[in-house]
Order: C-alpha cells, then structure tokens, then sequence
C-alpha cells in the first residue's frame, strides 16, 4: 500500500461526477489483470491448503479491485489523487 507502482493522468468531469485515465489506460489494465492473478492464484492456494496468509493476500488484493461478471478496476485511495499546483 506503499509502493507508487505507475504514473496515471487523470481528468475529473465535474458535470458526470467521474474520473477519465487521459495517459496510462495499458498501465491500468495490465496492472488490474496482474492484481486479478494474484487474486486467483492466492484464492487456489486457500483452498487447497486452507493457508491463512494465502487467505489474507487475497482479501487484501480484492480490496484494490473491483471485479465482477461484467467490470473489472482498480480503486482509487486518497494517495491517487493529484496534487494540484
């Protein structure tokens, strides 16, 4: 929750009330694909082995994505604001 993984350009619509990515839209799909792996791949792990670690990545990663049958995203947190000069 440290870690700057990417730089995004992001432009807020004050008329739709949402955010539009203006640079980074492959950045921002490959890293919600590699989180949504990590997210498989940790679940796996506890079902197999009912391993609480591997329990606990993967509810950590699921609170940074939003997936469900027919959207998949990252959640923005405060940190992903811009600083505004």
């Amino acid at each position: 929750s440290t870690h700057f993984f990417v730089f995004f350009v992001i432009h807020k619509d004050e008329a739709e009330n949402c955010k539009y990515i203006i640079d980074g839209q492959q950045r921002t799909i490959t890293s919600t694909l590699f989180l949504r792996v990590l997210q498989i791949f940790y679940a796996q792990i506890f079902k197999k082995t009912s391993n609480s670690d591997a329990n606990q990545k993967q509810s950590e990663i699921s609170g940074k994505i939003g997936w469900n049958a027919n959207d998949c995203h990252l959640k923005l947190s405060e940190s992903d604001e811009t600083v505004q000069p």
